[in-house]
């Protein structure tokens, strides 16, 4: 469309001014007519935006911009290779300037033969460049003379659309639920699916248009915490209107948590899938189906062995489906009340929390814009994000609602049955130019994919789309803004990460907006439907496909103007990179390989001169061809999991355009090519290995621009000066991780340990850092930097942190006052064998100089202490009651304590907004204070014959929190089986283990060492169930009797 168009002269623009510019040695002949294409240009630029407004109502004008947009493509395609060439020749001149002078005839004879050709390849090329030039402008010239037709008005101003403003949010995604219709719905659900329901397995389903929060429903579902419980394995997949039947198995079997391994056909895939289930009680979501031959051809069979009580539920948009299916429950979901529009709408854009009285003055029109959006919800959420833009003015609102895009009619006639599809496309169009192009990108990808921010961001940025506005921002951090805005717009679902808004979602309505928008562009399918599709395709993404469908080799070389292709896990992935095709591919930007099945590299990859994004990552590639250092514009160069990759070629290091380079995650490169040090554009470096004399850190010194840094085998580094050659203080750097190879016994020698100190000490990292991961650190202290300086009590050096992660760091013994990091929000220590208090008295010193104020932790949301078998306290000090009355932890909603065997007591501070919690294998834990848990307590105890005494002491306040309090409780099978009797005997026994449970709204308990029994209890519905048969005990006064005994 035109704005994306917009974009994309704008660059080219920027390119082609440089280009006249600095290439002073170009012909004049060449030079003119660059001039010419510049000025032809820039002026039509002036009509994009009125084509713009136009054309979702003319035909004419959309078929003029297409073909506008084709000679842009070509001109930014001529403009690259002109770039390319001076790059050769300067690379040419300096590799002749480097040999000596010929000492013979016939050298003298090869230097001039070499300075011949040279000058005849020059001359060619020229020739060719300009033939394609005056193409390129004829092209141009009868371009310019159709706008007198089409009636265009120059906007001479180029006003810029504002950026959406971000909020600041919670590491925890929110769910994004609206209303009391949904939560009634998803109560009477969860009864329907934990219920008995027949003796096999049974089909529920959820119905109703696109768009209407179908998936939001069944997302309530599949994570409610007593569904979640009641069932031995959980699997959600997407299923879609066009499906690989062995993509899905696969992703079913993947989703139980069980790698598919080499199996690819039907028949094997299958038979996994009925051992993986066999007598297991399985729930299983099947979101978007469109057919019953999902069910009934693919998946009835694989399922029949499932234990009973299992339940499929599906989510369709025919209830015709969902009753041939044989569904034995059908719930059609219902469109939003006006007052849950209304209160929707708000919630998008107004998110600073203002007053719903501050917004009357714009309940009517907002009414409106909700019966324009047909009451669905996801029409409602991002036009919500259109009027976050407009504030709280009126008059925008009423232009918004009175936009032609409502009635586009750009749509085929599939489409417009979409009730939504109107509301999204406004929401497109409302889009600035940059963000419109990379939102149409993500139209390449497969249906419910999970987008990963860094990843697209590098693919956005290859690809040109990102330009930076201002210094202080990279290209990364400038794209990383682009994705979050199209977060905030609703365009994208963000979903739980360790890093905030890192992971994505799709909602399939708008991948399908995404995909007829783009579709003179980009292609998402199989290659034998490729001969049906423009020969001027620019990108591709080959999908996944059953067996071993082969790869139409022919038609892929006919689409020579390719700038991104994409193999997802293509078992034939190789044939692609047939020497033939690669040269035929010679535009390409972006090539992802990710898991394709290739086992090398084809050295004529060096003809793809404009690749700047390479991914090999989980191939079995065994080395990169020293050709690769051909790849002049490279910038993203990614080779994870790659595990037959021993070693770097030398040739790498000319690679000075690179901006990420990444050998984690399986990589066992065991050490860095020599001149590393001199790519200095290099922003992210994982991971970077010591070699085994431990003198290369220092090439880490140059590399100025890194933001994101792996540095591993440190154990190989000998002493503080070594470490301090990285230089790593002098860097911007945002995230850091340091790893050790821990030794092949538990322990090691003081030397070691102290000189692991005095290493990680000269590591120094910068004020910026805000991600810390260490591994394996040995040392019996943690680093100096991490502890407030001798002159200060206030914050560690390191104040920016928002994450900290320290794994198997088994020998120091105390933890610096992180509580002091204002900004820090999680905390996770796994593996600290020696640590005996986590909240130490080192801060009665920082803390003692503050007043009732002080709050540690004030912005900590995660806290996680796993394996720690000397754990015993979290204060450190009793004293003055100080530990006690100190404020801390003010937002934590996250806490979790697993493998603590000597953790005695929780204190009195942990936040009433606290959500879940998990307490596995603690059992000498007696006392937790005045914790209250507002929606989840996990508890798990194998060893001790008691159910956990503070059980009892947990305040269960359903006000507290969004959700309703549950308890998950695993003990051993003994302890149920008396629970049980409890509850049948006496159950209002206040001293019996059966009346601590119940004072739970929900709660669901089962035995370590009988996994299929359990009991099941909904105080809301009086639901209760149970597996377990219970035989004739002693009375209820024997048992408080024996109880007294054991106590005592």
């Amino acid at each position: 469309m035109a704005e994306a168009l917009s974009s994309l002269v704008a660059v080219f623009l920027d390119k082609l001014a440089t280009l006249i510019q600095k290439d002073v040695s170009m012909p004049s002949g060449v030079r003119s007519e660059l001039e010419v294409l510049d000025g032809k240009v820039t002026l039509i630029k002036c009509l994009l935006a009125d084509a713009e407004n136009k054309a979702c109502h003319s035909e004419t004008i959309r078929v003029w911009l297409k073909q506008l947009k084709d000679v842009i493509y070509d001109a930014d395609d001529l403009v690259e290779d002109f770039k390319a060439a001076g790059e050769d020749n300067a690379s040419s001149s300096s590799s002749s300037g480097q040999q000596q002078e010929p000492s013979s005839s016939a050298g003298l004879v090869r230097t001039a033969l070499s300075s011949s050709l040279s000058l005849l390849h020059k001359f060619v090329f020229n020739h060719k460049v300009g033939q394609r030039l005056k193409d390129i402008n004829s092209r141009l010239e009868w371009i310019s003379k159709e706008r007198s037709q089409l009636q265009l008005i120059p906007d001479l101003e180029n006003k810029q659309r504002p950026r959406l403003i971000g909020h600041q949010a919670s590491s925890l995604v929110e769910p994004d639920i609206t209303g009391e219709v949904i939560q009634l719905d998803a109560k009477k659900l969860v009864g329907v699916l934990v219920g008995d329901g027949s003796c096999g397995l049974d089909l529920v389903a959820i119905t109703g248009m696109g768009g209407i929060g179908k998936t939001t429903l069944a997302q309530i579902l599949y994570n409610d915490q007593l569904i979640t419980a009641n069932f031995q394995i959980s699997i959600w997949v997407c299923v879609s209107k066009e499906f690989s039947t062995n993509k899905l198995l696969r992703q079913i079997i993947e989703g139980a948590g069980v790698y598919a391994g080499e199996a690819h056909t039907r028949g094997h895939l299958e038979l996994m899938l009925k051992s993986l289930t066999q007598g297991k009680k399985t729930f299983l979501v099947l979101d978007d189906i469109w057919t019953a031959d999902v069910w009934e051809d693919l998946l009835r069979n694989p399922l029949q062995g499932v234990a009973a009580g299992s339940k499929v539920l599906i989510t369709t948009r025919f209830e015709s489906v969902a009753k041939r299916v044989g569904s034995v429950h059908l719930h059609p979901v219902t469109r939003m009340t006006s007052a849950d529009g209304w209160f929707l709408l708000c919630k998008k854009v107004f998110i600073h929390g203002e007053a719903f009285e501050e917004m009357e003055s714009l309940k009517d029109v907002g009414l409106r814009i909700v019966e324009r959006c047909c009451y669905l919800p996801l029409a409602i959420k991002v036009v919500g994000g259109v009027l976050r833009g407009k504030g709280k003015n009126r008059e925008e609102w009423e232009e918004v609602l009175q936009w032609r895009t409502w009635s586009s009619s750009i749509f085929p006639e599939d489409m417009k049955d979409d009730k939504v599809m109107e509301a999204l496309h406004l929401s497109y169009e409302d889009l600035p130019p940059h963000l419109k192009q990379c939102f149409l990108y993500l139209s390449l990808f497969p249906e419910d994919h999970v987008f990963m921010r860094q990843s697209v961001v590098r693919k956005w940025v290859a690809e040109g789309f990102v330009k930076t506005e201002c210094d202080a921002l990279t290209l990364e951090q400038t794209g990383d803004e682009y994705f979050k805005e199209l977060v905030s717009r609703s365009l994208l679902q963000p979903e739980f990460a360790a890093v905030e808004g890192a992971q994505c979602r799709m909602h399939d309505l708008l991948r399908s907006l995404a995909q007829f928008l783009a579709e003179d562009e980009n292609f998402f399918g199989d290659t034998s439907k490729l001969r049906g599709v423009s020969p001027k395709l620019r990108r591709l993404s080959i999908a996944e496909s059953d067996g071993d469908a082969s790869i139409d080799q022919e038609a892929l070389k006919s689409k020579e103007c390719l700038r991104t292709l994409f193999l997802f896990k293509k078992p034939l992935g190789g044939l692609v990179l047939r020497t033939d095709i690669v040269e035929t591919l010679r535009n390409l930007r972006v090539l992802d390989l990710r898991e394709a099945h290739i086992d090398e590299l084809p050295h004529s990859i060096t003809k793809l001169r404009h690749l700047r994004y390479l991914d090999v990552s989980g191939t079995v590639i065994r080395e990169l061809p020293e050709s690769v250092a051909g790849l002049r514009s490279l910038q993203f160069l990614l080779l994870k999991n790659c595990s037959n990759i021993r070693a770097l070629p030398i040739g790498i290091t000319k690679l000075q355009n690179l901006r990420t380079l990444e050998t984690d995650d399986g990589t066992e490169i065991d050490q860095m090519p020599k001149g590393i040090g001199g790519m200095t554009q290099l922003r992210n470096l994982n991971n970077f290995v010591v070699d085994r004399v431990g003198r290369t850190l220092g090439e880490l010194g140059p590399l100025v621009n890194l933001r994101h840094l792996t540095i591993s085998k440190l154990e190989r580094v000998s002493d503080k000066e070594g470490a301090k050659s990285a230089a790593l203080e002098n860097k911007t750097l945002i995230y850091l991780g340091l790893q050790s190879t821990l030794p092949a016994v538990s322990s090691c020698d003081e030397e070691v340990k102290s000189r692991m100190v005095d290493v990680f000490d000269g590591l120094r990292p910068p004020p910026s850092l805000q991600y810390l991961d260490i591994i394996g650190y040995m040392g019996n202290a943690l680093p100096a930097w991490m502890w407030p300086s001798a002159a200060s009590t206030s914050v560690p050096p390191i104040h920016n942190l928002e994450c900290v992660i320290l794994n198997r760091c088994m020998n120091f013994s105390q933890l610096p006052p992180l509580g002091l990091l204002p900004h820090l929000k999680t905390l996770w220590i796994s593996g600290a064998y020696a640590v005996t208090t986590a909240i130490s008295s080192n801060y009665q010193d920082v803390t003692a100089a503050g007043t009732d104020a002080t709050v540690l932790f004030p912005e900590l949301e995660i806290l996680s202490f796993i394996d720690m078998p000397n754990l015993q306290d979290i204060w450190g000090w009793e004293g003055d009651g100080k530990g006690e009355s100190l404020k801390a932890f003010p937002l934590l909603r996250y806490l979790n304590f697993q493998d603590c065997p000597k953790l005695r007591r929780l204190p009195n501070c942990f936040s009433s907004r606290l959500k879940f919690l998990h307490i596995i294998e603690c059992p000498d834990l007696m006392e937790v204070g005045n914790l209250i848990v507002a929606e989840s307590l996990t508890v798990r105890d194998s060893k001790t014959d008691e159910v956990p005494p503070w059980l009892g002491q947990v305040s269960v306040d359903p006000c507290v929190g969004d959700g309703v309090p549950f308890l998950l409780l695993k003990l051993r099978f003994c302890l149920l089986e008396r629970m049980l009797r409890q509850k049948k005997e006496n159950p209002e026994n206040s001293e019996g283990d059966w009346y601590t449970i119940q004072r739970f709204p929900r709660s669901y308990v089962t035995a370590t060492d009988e996994e299929s029994a359990f009991l099941c209890y909904n105080k809301d519905s009086s639901f209760f169930n149970t597996n377990v048969q219970i035989t004739p005990c002693s009375s209820g006064g024997q048992e408080r009797e024996n109880k007294r005994q054991r106590v005592e």
